[in-house]
């Protein structure tokens, strides 16, 4: 097995044992397209990588992943979005250390908490 195709199966497990609990809560998760937000630029390593996983995990569960890229500002802008959205299942964000570890760390002040605006899967 290639270590290309290993990490594709690992983040497809994390994600189906992240995502369990919530399709098991309501029987019709997913019922509507689920948004991956990139907060980065597209065209780039992360856009790449999302659109593989999307496309990956989406005969899992059965639902239709939006790659829905917001670059800008580190990836402030797109964490931003991410961290208003309802936390519901229907949005995820792909975040990376610059948008939780850095940005707040060199930022005087980011508009979301990287510890209780997320819960990581």
């Amino acid at each position: 097995m290639q270590r290309r195709q290993f990490l594709q199966a690992a983040g497809a497990g994390a994600l189906g044992v992240a995502l369990g609990p919530l399709a098991r809560a309501d029987e019709t998760y997913p019922n509507r397209p689920i948004r991956l937000i990139v907060p980065f630029a597209p065209g780039g390593l992360n856009d790449a990588t999302a659109r593989l996983w999307a496309e990956m995990v989406k005969g899992h569960f059965g639902a239709t992943f939006v790659v829905d890229n917001r670059g800008g500002a580190g990836g402030t802008i797109g964490a931003i979005e991410a961290s208003r959205a309802q936390p519901d299942g229907y949005t995820l964000l792909l975040g990376s250390s610059t948008t939780q570890v850095l940005n707040p760390t060199l930022m005087a002040r980011v508009p979301y908490d990287p510890l209780k605006d997320f819960t990581a899967i």
